[in-house]
């Protein structure tokens, strides 16, 4: 937690600038020296050249009424009366835009949600002529994220946080509450966004993350699903598929035919080193023995641990494989000692305690595929039966329960890859 005398001083030191304060209608008043009252800020009207003049009150005229009177064929015009590039389609509300995305309560445009220290719409966005006041939304990717006007110019995306753990360095958590801030913000200590640098390259990230446009590091890319129609993922970023003469990689690597670039018996990310337990290596660029992360494992039951790749603990049945249940005690996946699809069987008791039963399983034409057990299902509600098996509610010819068991196709195998 950033600590200051005072909450003055906070906000000073932290370069946050007093959210403007609008009334409903009518332009900002001003006191009896012609200047705005301490505390309100008025919102900087586009330059556009000798276009704009100001009326005889001294104020500004908006650069549009509606879309057709922008310069620019297909900008659209804010609520401010300010001419801006449109955005990923039109809106009303978040709902209408789809994850990641939010609705611009000014434009009525779809964006994308920014990341801390992104360049953002001021909280409350004021019309020149009018003095109204509108929401601009939650544009920042983080719920509780505040865009936030900063002393040293612009407005830029904060980040929710508790403490200062959870900022990236060069960042405090700071307590905005006097300027109606409900949520604690992460913002660079250095009091503006333009100073703040956590990398200068990728390689001043961690593996797997990329220096962005604003200087930070960000997860990148893992394959080309997550990268636009046209691009592959390389190296975690999103580039041209890379051909010898439009897009050539860089000395020392080759193309491989889905359009990455290579280096000969080395490699540039996790996915060129596909045996179990190997790593890419950042430094020498080869695949090496061990693990940097769990990933490197290539095994649903193990974990990097130290660089090793050791057998995981349980947290849930989920995590085990067909027919073993997780002993939540030792943490390890067991097979169980009841007598789940056991064949042959002949009476209830032989499956286990009520409500166990002993069943036959037919096929759809009524031929008999045998006896087989069927336990009942445990107490505990996150892990009920065996992996691969369903807690299933049996009911007599009156639709009365009969209790519940763990219960699957006894007569089909699990398909196995050995």
């Amino acid at each position: 937690m950033l600590r200051f005398p005072s909450m003055l001083n906070s906000l000073a030191a932290a370069g946050i600038l007093v959210l403007c304060s609008c009334s409903g209608s009518g332009a900002p008043a001003k006191d009896a020296a012609g200047e705005l009252p301490r505390g309100e800020v008025k919102l900087p009207v586009e330059d556009v050249g000798d276009a704009l003049s100001e009326d005889a009150a001294g104020r500004v005229p908006p650069e549009c009424a509606v879309d057709t009177d922008c310069a620019v064929p297909g900008d659209v015009c804010d609520c401010t009366g300010s001419c801006v590039v449109p955005g990923l389609g039109p809106c009303t509300e978040d709902k209408n835009c789809g994850g990641g995305k939010y609705c611009d309560a000014c434009s009525k445009q779809c964006f994308a949600k920014k990341i801390l220290c992104e360049p953002c719409r001021s909280e409350h966005l004021c019309n020149p002529i009018t003095g109204d006041c509108i929401p601009s939304g939650n544009q920042c990717d983080v719920d509780g994220s505040r865009c936030l006007d900063f002393v040293s110019g612009g407005s830029y995306c904060g980040r929710a946080c508790l403490g200062d753990a959870g900022c990236p360095g060069g960042y405090g958590c700071l307590d905005l509450s006097a300027i109606g801030i409900d949520v604690m913000q992460c913002v660079p200590k250095s009091g503006s966004c333009e100073k703040v640098k956590e990398c200068e390259k990728d390689t001043d990230c961690e593996f797997k993350e990329i220096c962005n446009a604003s200087f930070n590091c960000v997860p990148g890319c893992q394959q080309d699903t997550e990268c636009p129609q046209g691009k592959v993922c390389s190296a975690f970023r999103c580039k041209d598929a890379c051909d010898p003469v439009n897009h050539p990689c860089d000395e020392g690597q080759e193309c491989d035919p889905a359009g990455h670039c290579k280096i000969p018996g080395g490699c540039v990310d996790a996915f060129d080193c596909p045996d179990p337990e190997t790593f890419c290596d950042p430094d020498a660029h080869l695949c090496m023995p061990g693990c940097l992360e769990t990933f490197d494992c290539k095994s649903a039951g193990k974990e990097c641990e130290s660089g090793v790749c050791v057998q995981a603990g349980c947290p849930s049945t989920d995590w085990c494989s067909f027919g073993e249940v997780c002993d939540m005690e030792s943490a390890e996946c067991i097979v169980p000692p009841e007598p789940f699809c056991k064949p042959g069987c002949q009476k209830d008791e032989e499956c286990g305690p009520e409500p166990s039963k002993c069943l036959e399983i037919q096929d759809e034409e009524g031929t008999s595929k045998g006896t087989f057990c069927f336990p009942k299902c445990y107490d505990d509600p996150e892990n009920p039966c065996p992996m691969g098996y369903q807690c299933m509610e049996l009911t007599d010819q009156d639709g009365a329960s009969m209790g519940k068991v763990c219960a699957r196709a006894c007569d089909n195998p699990p398909v196995t890859f050995e």
